[in-house]
């Protein structure tokens, strides 16, 4: 309604008067803004901005009062950043050369005071383009306002873009909107700043769901933009299962009276919060109304969690109003945002009177400073403001310094506005000058074009953001979690704890990190008297974990201390006339508790008096204690100090087998690394491979997993989970780690792993058992546990009773223990009075025997008294054992050791003199080290007890099975022993039988895997997305075996062999060959030797006979070569018979087919003779010169030696050498060439060697072969390869030049012009470098331009143990996961590891060798450099490293990983400097960022070479600004207080500073002006370095500490009224809390801060380091390693930067075990070597690998096969015999040729059917016959095409049914004649049977019985289209397959069997008297088809493909043909060429 009126009042107005002159009327304004800010320019930026004031009455929009109310200033000063921001925004782009050139950016800023009259009024004031308000029309013809930026609130939003969408001015949003707001077509002119309100509600609910809030308040403003949240966001809960439990409506207040109303109503909706169950409460609100809901939940309402909306901020509206105690914790969605640089320094020149058109900056400042700018307006109480007050002073409430989500929205749309300008200028007024266009585009240049280009613009705005919008004007972003922590003094901080993307793939669009929310503090219970109610708040639990007082197992520790001590006096042989003493204290498992007692004992007194002795007996010799890792090192650290030794009997961390940090500690525990040897051990030996691991969860348990997942990744051992127990035992801590524990619990009930492997102290442990009983509604069935020594059933006393049934049957490995004599008969002495001083027996009693012993004590009826008579053997094993444990047998050998060592100095004293009582007094603790590393000896036990170099016991494990009972006793059997010392597979012996598992396994071995095994046959399949222990099992492949349980891979069997039906085993082949022996050969020999007889009697015969006539008149000479030859033809079938030899082999085909050939040869000359013999007897015939013996000779020799040429070609045979001998297609051997070296002698003798070989036939570049080490020269080349070259070659930095009028090879070497560089030898041109790089100084290759230097040194990891330390450097594993990623880029899996011998070195190679297993990387060898640098050690562990040296020269590694500090750097280069005898070679260094070329003063003139192209991670450095000229003043007397600079200075000039009467004789006098700059970079640099950058930003950083400091101790008043007198009693410890929360930007421009652990958050530099020859070097930035990106782009690399060592000649190195094996090639395992290195195999046939390194090649796809290389799978080719092909073609052809044929023949009979010779055979028959005969040709057809389902259904019926109609007709001919003929004899009975029905009778009959098989076969197996896969090795055949083999062998043996007896009855009546009788061609015919069929059958099993096919349709053919053939081709010929024969004469004329 307001808007209607608004316009209805001004719009006409406005019209109206659009064309008024300049020269306007100013009236009095009625609604006056009294706050703007206004600069000029050639485009302005409007801005309404969201200043709060409350205003006690305003007058209607119509009135005009005389003068306005009086206000009351209500701000909040924290928006008068997003006007500053505009400012900032402004001078930036007006100062960017690149941003509009020449024109200015100018801003309008207007307040809207959140009110809509005033909104409208600033919205209209704008569209008047004039600095004062000329209200409803422009008098300004410049119009240069392009957009306006605004509102912060919604409603404000909505107001300015329904008055700016009239003028199409592009209003951008950076505050909240409403859903309404999206529609485009509403709003067409707005841009959002912030993404889509809906995201942030879905993002909201994806939090509820996070966190699994489902019972949550609503809390909205009450008006249109909360109607709109409420109806979007409670059906998103209800979709989601989400509840509300309240929506609470908050009022929209503007004005002071109804703020105090809705205060009132809002009191009564706020107690409604109180009393609601609901802990998590969602709330919407804009700023106003949300600082009007934080006045009152602030007074009302705590210990919730809010979840808010981007909308939310701390802006306090007063500074008494910033009690914000009830926010801490919230959680809130913000607009992401970052901080351009340059912004805090521009707020930082931010005054009250900077600018004289600001018109905020006065009220800003005295609401922010509480101080009067105005003298004059001062009342008594205020004070005057200064103008000096800083900004950065505020409270995070009223004022922040960074860049806030509101102000980097305003940023943003300043920056989208001044983009969008200059693409339109640009794009418009291209083709004008530049001048032109910027004048052009000021003055023609509308805001509504704007439009296309702020929707297609996308930039990267000055803080590297990337800004864009979509298609409805909103942002593309997301949002920040952002958690909200408050402070008691009104401070806050925001914490980025999580992101929400909307455009991330579903499920992942919310990352939260869960552990750094900081919940409100009434979330954390407290302990105080909560013993009395435990049990009703504890639950299952029985008892409050913060009341019970002991452990009562722990007090036989005490007693066996007490024990050892007993003894030991008691023993005259050990300390004669000294007693042992000993003073117990407890440490409460509390560090702060054990370091007092560890005081208390240095004091020497009860009272605890600190840092010194006030006894003066000064006893205390040792110490023995703690039981857990972290007692023991905080004794250790404070007894290291006192040289007292120090004896641990619990567990302990590798980190304490370093003697450098603890070189008084000695563990009475073997190094826990054994165990996990052990452990693994023992997995393996059960073959357990998928297991579950349970840890502590402190440094501890991450140091065991550590140590672990390498060992079980190695050992191909799967983990399901890992679940870490919590360290604490607190009520508090415990609880809330119970209910987290319930529902990680889940993950050991359903994990499919049987073994659980468990790592913990005793407080964990005790925890775990509780964690466990708490959860026995959801049991966990049967396990094996498998745990370290530190495991006890030691249980508190509320843990007696409970079940320990579950841990029945656990193994666990314990520290080998035995039973001292005595010590049983000891405890069965104690009683509660047994010692006066012992202060734990008392309670120790009263929790073992559940009484008490003091009566004041007993407060319930049901507690009892002790009588002091009870028994310890009655106690419970799990609270007390009467046999000694494990610790408390460490602790009795501990006693001993230090009795031991004592006695032994006891005893060298007396060596000397006498001992004297008292004299043992003076020894020192510190003495007894010497004598406790060597000692050695036997206990009273029989046990052996020392220590290794370590300070370790050297002791065995003993592997032990617990077995528990229903009483809750138990019992431990050792079952096995561990052995760290014994040979490799020996270390662990297990007794199998003996061990119990748990009772739901039944006593039978229990498994632990992934899956089941893959049993022989199969192997197996890794599963995608799982763990390698997961797979699938997959059958072996045809041809292939695996006979083992798990193979990887299956093999392929050897070529002798072939796999069984299981694929299990590999089954000898049986030799096979055609045998003299068997059957088959028999008879084939018999034949040939028989027929081979024959012919020889053959030959004898017409030897014999050689002169009769028979013999002459056949060319008698041709007849016995041809006889010869038949003889040998029979005699060659002998050498096909058996087995097959290499002269059998050649012979075979060769003799057959020359034999063959002279045979046939002879029958042709035999034939041509006949021929010619009778063409030459007609007179004058010209042929008969031919006729002869040479003639004969002639064609028998031609076509022999024709045969004889083509075997010789294809003749392929290996010679009695082995050596194979063929020719190629030219007739030419086909052989290579040796390369032989002559060597002579004087003596004339020589010798001829071969070095090499020549193959032409090999790929191109491996046809010669030389081994140039065998070649011997000439005498006079000194056995050194002669050259032999027109001209030297041109080195790198040369280019070749060809001289005029030489030959090509002759040329001269000219220098690369400058700028150009050559990098390899003979090049013919230079190259030029690229524009950011340079050539270096032999112009042989281009560097970068750009060098960065920097280095850090380690750090400390443990931020509990060092508190107060700060690493000025990233932390250290983020450059191991650097080193990994360059390792994977450059794919170098073989490599080197060179790391100090320290605890660091230590650390260093536990993280990295885990890594690298896990990244399949292998070490070839691990080197460890000496740590100390002093002489006498130096050159002991010179020596050493000397004798490691062939290591590293023999390597096949090329890269090496080197991590060290520089002492330890000094000595590498040291040590390879010594070494240059045997040089290295060519290797790439990764080096960590504590490398740098700092030498000393010995090592300047070394040679650094060796380290040319080595890869570094360095700290990122910078070159702050002043830093080098500072330098340059530098001289050596330029200060007094520096004690370093004359070492320095004499050091890097080689001079002296002293007098000259002092000087040596070499030495030369300083003069104090030498420059720095004139040194070596390898002795000091000018550049700032990276370990100097980091003691500047450190310095820099304490000093911005003590800036905030002070601001924070005296914001109200002047640092100059008490400053110094407070930094005075400035304590250090103070600077703590600022240190952790500074952020500041250094003068270098780069920001320092820190993380949560105090580590410098940075990234690294990858830099690769270049030499040269004047050992001087340059560093190449190539990299970044940033450690926060995305994952995979962690690393960046720019390979062509990079620099190699001058061995790799520029090409990039290869470290890798082997070869990789290229596809066509998988990877086999090497025996008894790392994985990294394989062999490769080739495939086998029918598989394929596509890429390198495959682990097991895969098998093709059925329709796929393997190409020649076997690194492709090809689609098979679909074949079939088709119509388009030859084959098929000529089928076609025949086919219908043969038809024709019979058509004509069919035809004929026709014609002439009524011819004596048609009837006289059969007339009807022969129709029959003809037609089936047709019919048969034409079933081919179906033969041939593409098989279909008819197709194939028809093939054999038809071809059966017609065959068997045609060979029926035959068969009835035959009979025919033959009854015919009989019925002829008189009073025959035959002739009743002759006639048609007769013949008719046979036919149907005959066919009947083939239909009927016919039918049979389609009703049971038809043929059916099929496809042939396997047969052919290239293609997939379509044929029909015949269903049943069975039916379709019946229809060819029914088809032969009518063959046969056609045959049969033909042949008997071939003779009947007849001139034209059929049966003599029917047996002829018959004859022809049943050879035909017969010669099908092992041809068409022998065949395969579409050659089936063709086979079967020649048979078909062939047969028909030779039916048609025989049978009517006489009759054909006798009608058509001999008519006179076919007439009854001569029917009748043979019967005569």
């Amino acid at each position: 309604m307001v808007l209607v009126v608004l316009l209805v009042l001004l719009l006409p107005y406005h019209t109206a008067h659009k064309a008024l002159s300049q020269k306007c009327t100013i009236h009095e304004d009625p609604l006056p803004i009294l706050h703007e800010f206004f600069q000029p320019g050639d485009f302005v930026i409007g801005q309404i901005a969201a200043h709060i004031y409350f205003f006690h009455e305003t007058p209607p929009f119509q009135e005009q009062p005389e003068q306005m109310l009086k206000v009351v200033k209500i701000s909040a000063p924290k928006h008068y950043q997003d006007l500053l921001t505009l400012t900032f925004a402004v001078k930036q782009i007006n100062e960017n050369p690149s941003i509009l050139p020449n024109i200015t950016l100018g801003f309008h800023i207007l307040n809207s005071y959140y009110l809509p009259k005033m909104t409208y009024k600033a919205t209209l004031n704008l569209l008047s383009t004039q600095h004062d308000f000329l209200p409803n029309f422009k008098c300004d013809s410049q119009k240069n306002l392009m957009a306006v930026i605004g509102g912060l609130a919604s409603a404000t939003s909505v107001n300015m873009v329904n008055i700016l969408s009239i003028y199409k001015i592009p209003q951008l949003t950076y505050g909240s909107f409403s859903t309404e707001q999206d529609n485009k077509i509403l709003f067409p002119s707005l841009y959002q700043m912030v993404p889509n309100e809906a995201y942030q509600y879905l993002g909201i609910v994806h939090l509820f769901q996070h966190f699994r809030w489902t019972w949550i308040g609503l809390v909205a403003m009450d008006d249109d933009y909360g109607d709109r949240f409420l109806q979007a966001v409670v059906p998103l809960l209800s979709q989601n299962r989400i509840c509300y439990s309240l929506i609470l409506r908050t009022p929209k207040a503007y004005f002071m009276e109804e703020v105090v109303e809705h205060l009132l109503s809002l009191q009564e909706k706020v107690n409604s919060l109180m009393g609601n169950k609901a802990n998590v409460y969602f709330a919407l609100g804009e700023p106003p109304t949300l600082n009007l809901m934080r006045t009152q939940l602030s007074i009302s309402l705590l210990g919730k969690v809010w979840i808010v909306t981007s909308q939310w901020d701390f802006d306090s509206i007063h500074p008494e109003m910033m009690s914000i105690p009830v926010l801490h914790g919230a959680i809130s969605f913000a607009v992401h945002s970052s901080q351009p640089p340059g912004f805090q320094t521009f707020l930082q020149t931010v005054k009250p009177f900077w600018q004289r058109q600001d018109g905020f900056i006065q009220d800003f400042w005295e609401q922010a400073f509480e101080c009067s700018l105005n003298n004059s307006k001062k009342s008594e109480s205020e004070r005057i403001c200064t103008g000096e007050e800083r900004l950065e002073s505020l409270p995070g409430t009223l004022f922040e310094m960074s860049m806030t989500g509101h102000s980097y929205n305003v940023y943003n749309a300043a920056y989208a506005i001044a983009h969008a300008l200059q693409f339109m200028y640009t794009s418009r007024f291209k083709h004008r000058t530049l001048v032109e266009r910027e004048r052009e585009a000021i003055h023609h240049v509308e805001p509504w074009q704007l439009h296309h280009f702020l929707r297609s613009i996308s930039f990267n705005n000055s803080a590297g953001e990337t800004v864009h919008f979509n298609e409805n004007g909103e942002l593309v972003e997301g949002f920040d979690v952002t958690n909200w922590v408050t402070f008691s003094n009104g401070s806050f901080i925001r914490v980025k704890v999580g992101r929400y993307d909307p455009q991330a793939p579903r499920g992942q669009e919310l990352l939260v990190n869960d552990d750094q929310i900081v919940w409100h503090k009434s979330f954390n219970q407290t302990v105080n008297d909560q013993c009395k109610k435990s049990e009703e708040k504890t639950g299952m639990l029985g008892n409050d974990i913060s009341c019970y007082k002991s452990v009562t197992k722990f007090y036989q520790y005490l007693l066996a201390l007490v024990f050892a001590v007993k003894e030991i006096n008691e023993n005259p042989n050990i300390l004669p006339n000294v007693t042992l003493g000993f003073h117990i204290l407890n440490c409460y498992y509390l560090l702060k508790t054990t370091y007092k007692a560890t005081l208390s004992l240095l004091s020497a007194h009860q009272s605890f008096t600190p840092n010194f002795r006030c006894d003066t007996q000064k006893n205390l010799i040792a110490v023995i204690g703690g039981l857990m890792t972290e007692i023991s090192t905080s004794i250790a650290r404070i007894l290291a100090i006192y040289k007292i030794p120090q004896f641990s009997f619990g567990s302990f961390s590798p980190v304490q087998g370093r003697k450098m940090l603890f070189p008084s500690l000695y563990q009475m525990v073997p190094n826990e690394v054994y165990q996990y040897m052990g452990i693994v051990y023992l997995l393996h030996h059960f073959r357990w491979t998928w297991i579950g691991l349970i840890a502590v969860d402190s440094d501890n348990g991450d140091r065991f997993l550590q140590e672990v997942l390498p060992l079980l990744s190695q050992n191909k051992i799967c983990y399901s989970f890992i679940l870490r127990i919590p360290k604490r035992t607190y009520k508090d801590e415990t609880l809330a780690l119970l209910f987290r524990f319930q529902e990680q619990y889940s993950q050991l009930v359903e994990s499919k792993a049987n073994v659980y492997f468990v790592y913990g102290e005793p407080p964990t442990l005790h925890i775990l058992s509780m964690l466990l009983s708490a959860s026995e509604d959801l049991p966990l069935g049967g396990k094996v546990w498998i745990v370290t020594s530190h495991w006890e059933f030691e249980s508190l006393s509320i843990q007696k009773s409970w079940n320990t049934e579950t841990f029945h049957g656990a193994i666990s490995l314990t520290v080998h223990s035995n039973q001292p004599p005595g010590f049983q008969t000891f405890l069965q002495i104690i009683r509660p009075s047994w010692a006066k001083g012992d202060g734990f027996i008392q309670e120790f009693w009263e929790e073992a025997f559940n009484c008490l012993l003091n009566m004041s004590h007993v407060q319930e009826e049901h507690e009892r008294i002790c009588t002091g008579e009870e028994k310890l053997e009655n106690v419970p094993g799990i609270l007390f054992e009467m046999s000694m444990t494990g610790h408390s047998y460490n602790v009795y050998n501990a006693v001993c050791a230090v009795a031991q060592a004592s006695h032994a100095i006891d005893v060298s004293r007396s060596i000397q003199r006498r001992f004297r009582v008292g004299e043992f007094l003076n020894v020192q603790p510190w003495q007894l080290h010497l004598f406790l590393r060597s000692m050695s000896f036997n206990n009273s036990a029989g046990d052996t007890v020392h220590f290794n170099e370590n300070g370790e016991l050297v002791e065995d494990f003993d592997v032990t099975n617990w077995i528990t009972f229903p009483n809750s006793s138990f019992v431990r059997v050792i079952v096995g022993r561990l052995d760290p010392q014994a040979h490799q597979g020996e270390e662990l012996t297990l007794k199998d039988d003996i061990i119990v598992w748990h009772k739901s396994f039944n006593q039978v071995l229990p498994l632990s895997e992934c899956n089941d095994n893959c049993d022989p046959g199969s192997h197996r399949k890794k599963k995608e997305g799982e763990k390698f222990c997961c797979y699938d099992c997959a059958p072996c492949p045809e041809g292939m075996i695996s006979d083992q349980i798990d193979m990887e891979a299956c093999v392929k069997c050897s070529e002798d062999r072939f796999a069984n039906h299981h694929q299990n085993q590999c089954i000898l082949k049986d030799i096979s060959f055609l045998s003299y022996k068997e059957p088959l050969g028999i008879t084939l020999v018999v034949l040939a030797l028989s027929f081979s007889l024959i012919t020889a009697l053959v030959l004898g015969t017409f030897l014999k006979h050689k002169d009769t006539p028979i013999v002459k008149a056949n060319n008698q000479r041709i007849t016995y070569i041809l006889l010869i030859s038949l003889l040998l033809c029979f005699l060659s079938s002998l050498l096909f018979i058996g087995k097959p030899q290499n002269v059998t082999c050649v012979l075979r085909q060769t003799s057959f087919g020359i034999i063959f050939c002279v045979a046939l040869s002879s029958v042709l000359a035999k034939t041509i003779t006949v021929v010619l013999a009778f063409v030459a007897t007609k007179p004058g015939s010209g042929l008969r010169k031919f006729i002869g013996g040479r003639m004969a000779y002639s064609v028998v020799i031609s076509f022999s030696c024709i045969q004889l040429h083509h075997f010789l070609r294809s003749m392929s045979f290996n010679n009695t050498a082995g050596d194979t001998v063929h020719f190629n297609e030219n007739g030419e051997l086909v052989e290579g060439f040796d390369i032989i070296n002559w060597i002579t002698f004087p003596n004339s003798s020589f010798v001829r060697l071969k070095v090499g070989r020549l193959d032409p036939r090999a790929p191109q570049g491996k046809d010669l072969i030389l081994n140039d080490d065998l070649i011997v020269w000439h005498r006079s080349f000194n056995q050194v390869l002669p050259l032999s070259v027109c001209n030297d070659h041109c080195h790198p930095g040369y280019s070749r030049k060809k001289e005029e009028g030489d030959k090509f090879c002759c040329y001269d070497c000219v220098r690369c012009p400058e700028g150009m560089i050559s990098e390899k030898e003979d090049m013919d041109a230079c190259i030029k470098c690229r524009e950011d790089l340079y050539p270096n100084h032999y112009q042989n290759q281009c560097i970068p331009k750009d060098l960065t230097y920097g280095s850090f040194s380690p750090r400390q990891d443990n931020k509990m143990v060092f508190s107060s330390l700060y690493q000025m450097v990233p932390n250290e594993a983020l450059q191991y996961i650097g080193v990994i990623s360059l390792l994977h880029h450059f794919r170098w899996t073989w490599i080197g590891l060179i790391a100090v011998d320290n605890d660091n070195g230590d650390r260093f190679l536990q993280a990295m060798v885990s890594l690298l297993s896990h990244n399949r990387i292998c070490t070839s060898f691990i080197l460890r450099t000496p740590n100390r640098t002093y002489k006498d050690e130096f050159i002991i562990s010179l020596y050493r490293l000397m004798e490691q040296y062939p290591v590293l020269v023999e390597s096949k590694a090329t890269v090496y990983v080197v991590y060290g500090e520089p002492p330890t750097l000094h000595i590498l280069r040291m040590f390879l400097y010594e070494s240059e005898n045997l040089p290295l070679g060519g290797k790439v260094w990764i080096v960590t960022s504590h490398w740098d070329f700092e030498s000393l003063s010995i090592q300047k003139v070394w040679d650094t070479e060796i380290f040319h192209g080595a890869i570094s991670f360095t700290v990122h450095a910078n070159q702050p600004p002043g830093f080098q000229k500072f330098l340059e003043i530098i001289k050596p007397f330029w200060t007094l207080g520096d004690g370093f600079i004359q070492e320095f200075w004499e050091q890097a000039f080689s001079c002296s500073l002293r007098n000259s009467s002092l000087l040596e004789k070499n030495e030369s006098m300083c003069t104090g002006e030498e420059k720095l700059e004139s040194l070596p970079g390898i002795l000091f640099e000018m550049r700032m370095t990276g370990h100097s950058y980091n003691v500047y930003n450190a310095a820099h950083l304490v000093a911005h500490a003590l800036n905030a400091f002070c601001i924070s101790r005296f914001k109200h008043r002047n640092l100059s009224e008490g400053g110094r007198k407070a930094f005075q009693n400035l304590h250090p410890w103070q600077l703590h809390h600022f240190l952790r929360s500074t952020a500041f930007n250094n003068s270098a421009g780069d920001a320092v801060h820190f993380n949560e652990n105090g580590e410098l958050v940075e990234g690294f530099d990858v830099t690769n380091w270049i030499t040269f020859s004047n050992r001087s070097f340059v560093r190449g930035k190539v990299g970044r390693l940033d450690p926060w990106a995305s994952q995979g782009q962690e690393l960046t690399l720019n390979d062509e930067l990079i620099v190699w060592h001058r061995s790799f000649n520029h090409v990039l190195p290869l470290s890798v075990c082997n070869d990789n094996c290229y596809p066509g090639y998988s990877r086999t395992k090497k025996e008894g070597e790392k994985f990294c290195c394989y062999d490769c195999i080739p495939c086998p046939e029918g598989m394929i690998s596509d890429q390198r390194d495959m682990d097991a090649c895969v098998k093709c796809p059925d329709d796929h096969y393997s190409n020649k290389d076997q690194n492709q799978c090809i689609p098979k080719v679909i074949t079939y015999l088709s119509y388009k092909e030859p084959l098929g073609t000529i089928l076609i052809i025949l086919v219908i040729s043969f038809s024709v044929i019979i058509v004509l023949v069919l035809g004929t009979f026709l014609k002439f059917q009524d011819t004596p010779i048609v009837k006289a055979n059969n007339r009807s028959l022969t129709y029959i016959l003809l037609i089936s005969l047709l019919l048969c040709f034409l079933c081919s057809f179906l033969f041939i095409g593409q098989p279909g389902k008819v197709t194939c259904l028809l093939q054999q019926i038809a071809f059966a049914l017609i065959f068997s109609v045609a060979l029926s007709s035959i068969l009835a001919k035959t009979i025919t004649v033959v009854l015919a003929f009989m019925a002829t004899k008189p009073g025959s009975s035959v002739r009743k049977w002759v006639g048609k029905k007769m013949e008719n009778s046979i036919i149907i009959f005959c066919s009947l019985i083939q239909a009927g098989i016919c039918t049979l076969w389609l009703s049971t197996s038809p043929p059916f289209p099929d496809t042939d896969m396997h047969s052919l090795n290239e293609g997939i055949i379509l044929k029909c397959n015949e269903g049943s083999a069975a039916m379709f062998y019946c229809v060819l043996g029914y088809l032969g069997f009518l063959a046969i007896i056609s045959l049969t009855v033909a042949f008997f009546a071939r003779k009947l008297p007849d001139n034209f009788n059929e049966a003599k061609f029917i047996t002829f015919s018959m004859l022809v088809f049943c050879s035909v069929w017969l010669s099908f059958i092992p041809t068409y099993l022998s065949t395969k493909g579409k050659s089936m096919e063709a086979v079967e349709i020649f048979s078909i053919l062939a047969s028909t043909a030779g039916l048609l053939g025989c049978i009517f081709f006489p009759k054909c010929y006798i009608i058509i060429l001999r008519p006179e024969m076919n007439n009854r004469k001569q029917l009748i004329k043979r019967h005569k």
